[in-house]
């Protein structure tokens, strides 16, 4: 067992019946053990940030823009962002297409008709952006991040 997230999956699992992890990268080279109720999914890991989905950002251009511009004025070195601007839209569409597929996975298992579901990102970045999209479309109630030292 590692410490992450194991520790954090072990005091939380035994107060839900049901616990069902999504996990965006791919980064464990072995499949951790979980209690029985516990069920870790890959279908959400993320699409590789060099394939831009034009019609993801086109349907989201509004947010895009916002999301550009918010980025652009608070960079160290707005020419350098500029110079990487086909990144950083791999980077969005890559968030977008797993917002997509989680909302697809959401509706899909009714978990957007119960009250009862929890929404947790252990990381204060993208999952949580991911999450807050879905929040914003009512899809989900909320969701808790953590946020580490870091984030703060």
């Amino acid at each position: 067992r590692t410490a992450f997230p194991w520790d954090e999956i072990s005091v939380y699992a035994p107060f839900w019946d049901q616990v069902h992890l999504y996990p965006l990268l791919n980064g464990e080279k072995k499949d951790l053990e979980m209690p029985d109720h516990v069920k870790v999914h890959k279908d959400l890991i993320a699409p590789t940030i060099s394939r831009i989905s034009p019609k993801l950002l086109i349907d989201n251009a509004s947010l895009v823009l916002k999301l550009f511009w918010a980025d652009l004025r608070i960079h160290r070195s707005p020419m350098k962002f500029l110079r990487n601007v086909k990144l950083y839209l791999g980077e969005v569409s890559a968030l977008l297409e797993i917002a997509q597929r989680l909302e697809k996975l959401i509706k899909e298992k009714g978990w957007d008709k119960r009250k009862d579901v929890q929404y947790y990102s252990y990381w204060f970045d993208q999952q949580a952006f991911i999450l807050s999209l879905l929040k914003k479309k009512k899809l989900i109630s909320g969701f808790i991040s953590r946020a580490h030292g870091f984030d703060v």
